[in-house]
């Protein structure tokens, strides 16, 4: 076959003397008595191992072929550039052929649930839509996994990137400074665009870090995110992200921790909240609107709740105070509560924390920031935010939603109208901003608190805690992959007796330098995020080569004799590879030292060890 196929033709057009037909020959025997061999031996290949497959018998049938090996002779030989012997080349495309080939056996992509989507009727959408300009390519993973295979120093030697985010936002800027973006030409602002799909995806990506979701357009582990490959979405996170599945999954964790009032207590976590589509709860909040004591609270102390959207609005876009108007809006679409269970409004009703601590008289919160670097296993980081101080006096009867909210988006628009106004916006983008450091002095200015280590005794344990358990309620409902990783804005308030109040959990975060100091800490926090998503899939890529490696070269002894038999038991080999390709971080891929994020969950430790001391023992009884 090699002899007809390639031989022939190569002998009719080049062969011009005896002596380069003679060494031809030789060459074409050699090749065909190693194959030869191979298969004899293949066939003598114990059927119990390897899941009662034979791996070389695969490797030749599949993988390797023979005539890519005298290919490569020819090349070298004219270019004079490989030195080796035909034995080592052969051996060479051999050892990466069994390699893939063991890689395949070990390693199915799993096609994700429907649920992961979290698309509206829980179907795939736009799976068949122009995405960014970017070709469904359904080779993708298996080329890209082959490369890495072949030439895995890429991965250890390189940062690669995919992101669509704008050359001038700040994320970007920290990517091109660390590492080098693939293909410039992805952009978000491209997502409602029919373009024409012209941009291949580059396999030697390895962090994804985007704005759009590829999941929407693209199948996952065929046409992006592949083996080695890390992106910055962990599937499933609604279940906190989504304002009223929030509201459902801390009443969930707070039903299962009853008897464990030490370890988590719901009422003093997440405001109490109404999902007016459940009939019992609607028929409640209407029970309290109707109530002699809400009005008389109403009238003392002014707003006593806010209405939320379930689900899909940003920015504040989804939040309403509930001042008269709204009231009345409710009232009647509800008849005062007589249709609950028959209106479709997807509407949750929480209760306003009517006695916010204040700065100066301005109201105020804290965005706090989440790194969930694992889910499997989980592996989790703190990081430090800052405070978002409201522009306008704070006045609790005030019917102007900024006075009540202090959303960024919000913040902008009225330092637009200060501007028209001549004010200097730069000192309210200051005072706007408050470092946990500086809130912690002016407490301690105000007499407000007496311990000088306030912040790290009370306020960032607390904060810790609280995403702690954030994750504990949640991890159920996570897609947990390892090649999955994500930073979240987390939104608390606290209020005159110091208790701290989860408001929301931000998904995607917005990550702006609106100032000298924000952008500083944003610079850090984003480098030292993909130092660490970078030594993850390092460490994880690393150990699972090493088995690759370890196992393939078993394979080639034990058909030489020079191996035991037990060495390639399957369900070994399988189970192995299963604990190697979770993320763990080993020590030839260090963090840098001055890395800015704490972390507060490892569940490669055993039991509580894995929360640092931070949850109290009841909550793993």
């Amino acid at each position: 076959c090699i002899r007809d196929r390639y031989m022939g033709k190569i002998i009719e057009k080049q062969m011009k003397n005896w002596q380069t037909i003679a060494i031809l020959a030789i060459l074409n025997l050699v090749v065909i008595l190693f194959i030869c061999n191979e298969y004899q031996r293949s066939t003598q290949y114990n059927e119990q191992n390897l899941d009662g497959s034979s791996m070389i018998e695969r490797t030749l049938g599949k993988n390797y072929q023979a005539h890519n090996a005298v290919k490569r002779i020819l090349t070298a030989q004219k270019k004079k550039a490989d030195k080796r012997n035909i034995t080592e080349i052969i051996e060479d495309d051999r050892k990466d052929s069994i390699k893939l080939a063991l890689f395949n056996l070990l390693y199915q992509y799993e096609e994700l649930d429907l649920k992961y989507y979290e698309a509206p009727s829980n179907k795939k959408p736009l799976i068949e839509k122009s995405y960014l300009g970017i070709q469904r390519d359904n080779d993708y993973c298996r080329r890209s996994d082959t490369i890495f295979l072949k030439h895995p120093s890429g991965i250890f030697e390189q940062t690669t990137f995919i992101t669509d985010y704008d050359k001038k936002s700040l994320s970007k800027q920290v990517i091109e400074k660390i590492g080098t973006v693939l293909e410039p030409r992805i952009h978000a602002g491209n997502e409602k665009k029919d373009m024409e799909p012209t941009i291949p995806l580059p396999i030697n990506a390895y962090l994804y870090y985007l704005l759009t979701k590829p999941q929407y357009y693209m199948s996952a582990g065929v046409q992006f995110m592949c083996f080695h490959q890390m992106y910055n979405l962990v599937l499933g996170h609604g279940a906190i992200s989504q304002k009223g599945r929030l509201v459902q999954t801390v009443k969930n964790y707070t039903n299962s921790m009853k008897s464990k009032p030490k370890c988590f207590k719901g009422d003093k976590f997440l405001p109490k909240s109404y999902e007016l589509p459940i009939k019992d709860e609607c028929e409640e909040f209407f029970k309290v609107i109707n109530s002699a004591e809400y009005k008389k609270e109403k009238q003392v102390h002014g707003i006593q709740f806010v209405a939320k959207a379930y689900a899909g609005a940003h920015a504040a876009a989804g939040v309403f105070i509930l001042d008269d108007e709204y009231e009345g809006t409710l009232r009647k679409l509800y008849e005062n509560g007589d249709k609950c269970g028959s209106v479709k409004n997807k509407t949750i009703v929480q209760k306003y924390i009517t006695n916010p601590l204040l700065i100066e008289g301005h109201k105020f919160d804290f965005r706090i920031y989440m790194l969930i670097s694992s889910s499997d296993p989980y592996i989790v980081f703190y990081h430090d935010g800052f405070l978002r101080v409201s522009l306008e006096k704070y006045d609790p009867k005030s019917q102007q939603k900024n006075v009540h909210l202090t959303n960024t988006e919000l913040s902008k628009q009225a330092w637009k109208d200060m501007e028209k106004e001549g004010k200097n916006t730069d000192e309210l983008r200051d005072f706007q901003m408050w470092t946990l450091k500086r809130f912690e002095s002016y407490l301690l200015e105000k007499k407000l608190i007496k311990d000088p280590k306030w912040l790290e005794n009370y306020l960032r344990p607390a904060f810790k805690r609280s995403f702690q358990h954030l994750i504990r309620m949640s991890k159920g409902e996570f897609y947990q992959d390892p090649r999955m990783f994500q930073i979240w804005g987390i939104d608390f308030l606290i209020d005159t007796n110091l208790n701290v109040w989860l408001i929301e959990c931000n998904a995607i975060p917005s990550i702006e330098g609106t100032n000298d100091e924000k952008t500083k800490m944003f610079t850090k926090m984003l480098t030292d995020m993909f130092h660490i998503q970078q030594a993850l899939l390092r460490s994880r890529v690393r150990r699972v080569h090493d088995i690759l490696e370890e196992t393939s070269e078993s394979i080639r002894l034990f058909e030489l004799g020079q191996a035991q038999q037990k060495s390639l038991k399957m369900g070994e080999v399988k189970k192995k590879f299963a604990q190697e390709n979770k993320n763990k971080f080993i020590d030839q891929f260090p963090l840098p030292e001055d890395n800015s994020f704490e972390m507060i969950i490892n569940e490669n430790l055993p039991g509580k060890q894995a929360y640092f001391g931070l949850l109290d023992d009841s909550c793993f009884e």
